[in-house]
Protein backbone atom coordinates (compact mmCIF):
# COMPACT_ATOMS: atom_id res chain seq x y z
CA UNK A 1 0.00 0.00 0.00
CA UNK A 2 1.08 3.48 -0.85
CA UNK A 3 0.49 6.07 1.91
CA UNK A 4 -1.43 8.76 0.12
CA UNK A 5 -2.67 10.80 2.87
CA UNK A 6 -0.12 13.19 1.47
CA UNK A 7 -0.93 13.65 -2.07
CA UNK A 8 -4.95 14.61 -1.46
CA UNK A 9 -6.54 16.66 -1.90
CA UNK A 10 -7.80 19.76 0.86
CA UNK A 11 -11.55 18.03 1.10
CA UNK A 12 -10.60 14.32 0.82
CA UNK A 13 -8.40 15.36 4.26
CA UNK A 14 -11.38 16.99 5.69
CA UNK A 15 -13.54 14.20 5.19
CA UNK A 16 -11.16 10.93 5.14
CA UNK A 17 -12.37 10.25 1.63
CA UNK A 18 -9.07 9.01 1.02
CA UNK A 19 -9.07 6.31 2.93
CA UNK A 20 -12.59 4.64 1.64
CA UNK A 21 -11.27 1.94 -0.30
CA UNK A 22 -9.26 0.44 3.00
CA UNK A 23 -13.20 0.86 4.97
CA UNK A 24 -14.53 -0.82 2.07
CA UNK A 25 -12.01 -4.17 1.87
CA UNK A 26 -12.35 -4.29 5.41
CA UNK A 27 -15.97 -4.30 5.40
CA UNK A 28 -15.69 -7.18 2.62
CA UNK A 29 -12.99 -8.81 4.60
CA UNK A 30 -10.89 -9.09 7.63
CA UNK A 31 -7.59 -6.68 6.96
CA UNK A 32 -4.51 -7.94 6.70
CA UNK A 33 -0.98 -6.31 7.52
CA UNK A 34 0.20 -6.30 3.74
CA UNK A 35 -3.41 -4.44 3.35
CA UNK A 36 -2.96 -1.25 5.62
CA UNK A 37 1.20 -0.74 4.67
CA UNK A 38 4.09 1.17 6.71
CA UNK A 39 4.19 4.75 7.83
CA UNK A 40 6.61 6.78 5.93
CA UNK A 41 9.83 7.46 8.33
CA UNK A 42 8.42 11.05 7.77
CA UNK A 43 5.37 10.20 9.78
CA UNK A 44 6.85 7.62 12.50
CA UNK A 45 6.76 8.96 15.80
CA UNK A 46 10.51 8.52 16.34
CA UNK A 47 11.24 11.18 13.79
CA UNK A 48 8.18 13.90 14.79
CA UNK A 49 9.50 13.76 18.44
CA UNK A 50 13.56 14.53 17.07
CA UNK A 51 11.01 17.52 15.22
CA UNK A 52 9.06 18.59 18.72
CA UNK A 53 12.08 18.21 21.00
CA UNK A 54 13.92 20.32 19.03
CA UNK A 55 11.36 23.02 18.41
CA UNK A 56 10.92 22.97 22.39
CA UNK A 57 14.35 23.56 22.98
CA UNK A 58 14.55 26.06 20.50
CA UNK A 59 11.43 27.96 22.10
CA UNK A 60 12.55 27.26 25.57
CA UNK A 61 15.97 29.18 25.28
CA UNK A 62 13.93 31.79 23.39
CA UNK A 63 11.67 32.61 26.20
CA UNK A 64 14.56 32.47 29.07
CA UNK A 65 16.05 35.00 26.99
CA UNK A 66 12.86 37.06 26.91
CA UNK A 67 12.24 36.35 30.77
CA UNK A 68 16.19 38.11 31.08
CA UNK A 69 15.78 41.13 28.87
CA UNK A 70 12.44 41.59 30.78
CA UNK A 71 14.45 41.37 33.71
CA UNK A 72 16.83 43.75 33.02
CA UNK A 73 14.37 46.44 31.89
CA UNK A 74 11.94 46.10 34.78
CA UNK A 75 15.40 46.64 37.27
CA UNK A 76 16.72 49.37 35.12
CA UNK A 77 13.22 51.16 34.49
CA UNK A 78 12.86 51.17 38.63
CA UNK A 79 16.48 52.27 39.64
CA UNK A 80 15.46 55.15 37.25
CA UNK A 81 12.32 56.28 39.05
CA UNK A 82 13.81 56.69 42.59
Amino acid sequence: MYFIQDYVSVWSELTYSWVNWLLKLGYERPLEMEDIGSLPEAHQAKINHKKFYAAYMQEKVSFKTFLDTTTIIVIFGCKQKR
